[in-house]
């Protein structure tokens, strides 16, 4: 019989539901906190881990107590040791990820506001010295408010650290290309490259370097990632500036990548473009020495690095506020209750004031007194999250069919040897488009739907029994797209 059929690990003050799952060296639990009463992720490190996982597991923990406040970083709630001695650390449960192999992309919009969310968590881990090193689609879970939030920070390194060859690619689909390369250190650069290609996964359904039936071993993606330029998504609905704002995250020289910060200032300007409500960028200020603090303590591996951090919000140029966090950030932490933590415990959540009935009048009455006192808060705080001046913006998304850009005519399509080949008639002038100015999708019967560009005005893929597809548009230079023109052919 399985050990965790029955019950779990004994933990004093909570009570075992069930196993959520497993991983190399830990297993996450479900359990029911009894004060304050909530239910709670709690990852459990084997035994057998040995101080490898000790060590992997501290490391976490210290990552997570400076920085789970962030709304795009699950909350670390305690820490502490099983009866039978195994270490463990209690966080927000969370949701599996929107997307998983296999399924189905998902909207620019949720993939913007995801990237900007991401990107400010990100900026707060590198301005503490630190790098996540595992940024993936799995990686991504949703909290019980719905909210995206990055996880797993067991392997997270101090920029700067020399990394063994190969050692960084532990996920090679979202890994950039030096950490498979000698020589190398961690860099913040390598987490802007991972996010960028998850980004870009959530967008296509596969990875950027995977290819449709080809070989998809370990040493053929590093050998695609290494040499071969970063493909476009293919999406009619993803304007040319964000195709251009994904691949220079994922540029293969990593002084040429945009911080992170300035990356999710860019996936900002898109979803002004797109007519889309801004996603505030919110970004860790740390405390003076702060950096060489925490890289000196991930390096040893301290259990007793956490602390507590002040936390501030700066809206706009001027005005800072010391509790009012996004919409978003306050519903998680008013699930949190800091007040009952215990000896074992390291809270990452500040008290925060609600916003909705009868006290919003109070919270409106106290932001003019708070503001009044900017400048008294700026000297009296040493650091906090910061937020990027917010565009409101009002009304749904952009319409990315444009009349004024022309359709292509006279499109065909046959098979050939067992090939669908199709061909068309471009526009004249076409629409001026720094790159290629068609986008296709192919749809197969039973074959997952392809989304490519060109600059040719003829494609060809593998033709299957039954319906072949394909819809041809012409792209515009602002993200806008032709009306779309399809043909099929049944083989």
């Amino acid at each position: 019989m399985d050990q965790f059929s029955a019950i779990g690990p004994l933990i004093p003050g909570y009570r075992w539901q069930g196993l959520l799952g497993t991983g190399g060296s830990a297993d996450v639990h479900l359990y029911r906190q009894e004060m304050p009463e909530r239910e709670v992720a709690i990852k459990v490190l084997r035994l057998q881990s040995g101080a490898a996982g000790e060590a992997m597991m501290r490391r976490e923990a210290n990552v997570l107590a400076q920085v789970s406040a962030h709304p795009g970083i699950v909350s670390l709630y305690a820490t502490g040791r099983t009866t039978d001695g195994a270490s463990w650390m209690a966080l927000e449960p969370c949701q599996p990820p929107r997307w998983h192999r296999g399924g189905a992309a998902l909207s620019v919009a949720e993939v913007l506001r995801t990237g900007v969310l991401l990107a400010g968590a990100l900026a707060s881990v590198h301005a503490l010295g630190l790098v996540h090193r595992d940024v993936k689609p799995a990686n991504v879970l949703i909290t019980g408010f719905g909210a995206p939030v990055l996880t797993d920070f067991g392997i997270s390194g101090a920029i700067g650290l020399p990394l063994r060859q190969g050692e960084g690619g532990l996920s090679v689909p979202w890994s950039a290309p030096e950490v498979h390369l000698p020589n190398v250190t961690v860099d913040a650069a390598q987490d802007v490259y991972s996010l960028a290609a998850t980004m870009w996964t959530w967008l296509v359904g596969a990875s950027p370097f995977e290819l449709l039936g080809g070989d998809n071993s370990r040493e053929a993606m590093v050998a695609r990632v290494l040499s071969a330029p970063v493909p476009r998504t293919g999406r009619r609905d993803v304007p040319e500036s964000l195709e251009a704002t994904l691949a220079a995250g994922m540029h293969r020289t990593p002084a040429e990548r945009p911080a992170a910060a300035t990356f999710g200032r860019l996936l900002q300007q898109h979803q002004r473009e797109l007519g889309l409500p801004e996603t505030a960028l919110e970004v860790l200020a740390p405390t003076t020495g702060q950096h060489a603090a925490n890289s000196s303590a991930l390096a040893e591996d301290d259990p007793d690095a956490t602390r507590m951090r002040t936390v501030t919000v700066v809206d706009g140029a001027t005005a800072q506020r010391s509790f009012e966090f996004s919409e978003q950030t306050q519903a998680r932490r008013a699930a949190t209750d800091p007040g009952a933590n215990d000896s074992n415990e390291v809270t990452a959540a500040q008290t925060l004031a609600p916003r909705r009935g009868t006290i919003g009048l109070v919270i409106a009455l106290l932001a003019v007194l708070v503001i009044a006192g900017a400048i008294a808060l700026t000297a009296m705080r040493g650091g906090g999250w910061t937020i990027a001046p917010v565009a409101e913006t009002t009304g749904g998304i952009a319409e990315p069919v444009s009349t004024a850009i022309p359709s292509v005519t006279d499109l065909t399509v046959e098979i050939v040897d067992g090939q669908l080949v199709a061909s068309w008639q471009a526009p004249d002038p076409l629409p001026d488009t720094a790159t290629s100015p068609f986008g296709y999708s192919i749809q197969r019967a039973g074959e997952r739907e392809i989304f490519d560009v060109t600059s040719t005005t003829s494609v060809q893929a593998p033709a299957v029994a039954g319906s072949n597809c394909i819809e041809v548009w012409v792209r515009g230079a602002q993200g806008q797209t032709s009306a779309i023109q399809r043909a099929c052919v049944t083989a």
